[in-house]
């Protein structure tokens, strides 16, 4: 069974690949990521450690996060 960061970063990637989010665009904040997912502030952060590795969004403390241009 998957683990809720991968389920997590598999949501935003879709929101990405559909189109839905594009590049400059703005993730919703910490805040509301957490309510949508239902997951603690560490497993949410392990998400978007592995989104950015993937290159889709960069993240920079104290900012909210944005896609990469693709």
């Amino acid at each position: 069974m998957p683990k809720a960061a991968a389920l997590a970063a598999d949501s935003v990637r879709r929101r990405i690949v559909r189109g839905e989010l594009k590049a400059d665009d703005l993730l919703p904040s910490e805040q509301e990521l957490l309510r949508q997912f239902g997951i603690s502030r560490p497993t949410l952060r392990e998400a978007m450690r592995i989104l950015e590795t993937e290159g889709l969004i960069a993240v920079k403390r104290g900012t909210r996060m944005p896609l990469h241009g693709t």
